[in-house]
């Protein structure tokens, strides 16, 4: 049997303690998941800007023809851009507590796209429809999610935090 004596001002110093750890907790508690969020957009504009996961293969002959007439700037020679309205958009949000990357629902692109290479109809679509779709034919979203998740730069975030809250221990 042991017997631990407490003097009652370690316990008053330990509870101290205590607390500025979970305050510390509960103050990081939207600091890494917002930062991770952002850290993830930048990343994925990044990846579509530079082409840089692109293992696709080449677009049929009649779409890179309308591509090149009819897209704007980068546009009419890199997937995932035509007329900049899929890079314009995405972007970090906050619902319901929680931080997200990517599209938001509900947002619609310029229009005068032709799914089918014909001309410049089309009337405005849903961004998050056609990424979708696209997603499945020419992923960059998926690949940008792994590499994200494989990153350094996320590694050095959950590190910096967990530092934080260990500081607040004294």
């Amino acid at each position: 049997m042991f017997k631990v004596r407490i003097e009652q001002k370690d316990i008053r110093r330990i509870n101290r303690a205590l607390s500025r750890v979970f305050r510390s907790v509960v103050g990081q508690q939207n600091v890494l998941p917002r930062d991770q969020a952002f850290q993830h957009t930048n990343l994925l504009i990044f990846n579509i800007n530079h082409q840089s996961i692109i293992v696709y293969k080449t677009l049929n002959k009649r779409y890179r023809e309308w591509k090149q007439k009819y897209g704007k700037g980068p546009g009419k020679f890199k997937y995932w851009v035509l007329f900049g309205d899929l890079l314009k958009n995405i972007n970090t949000s906050q619902t319901r507590g929680m931080y997200f990357s990517g599209i938001r629902s509900g947002i619609y692109d310029t229009g005068g796209k032709s799914w089918l290479g014909q001309g410049d109809k089309g009337k405005p679509k849903e961004i998050g429809m056609y990424a979708s779709e696209n997603e499945k034919r020419r992923p960059v979203f998926g690949p940008t999610e792994n590499e994200y998740a494989h990153s350094a730069d996320r590694k050095k975030l959950v590190e910096k935090g967990a530092r934080h809250i260990l500081r607040s221990w004294r």
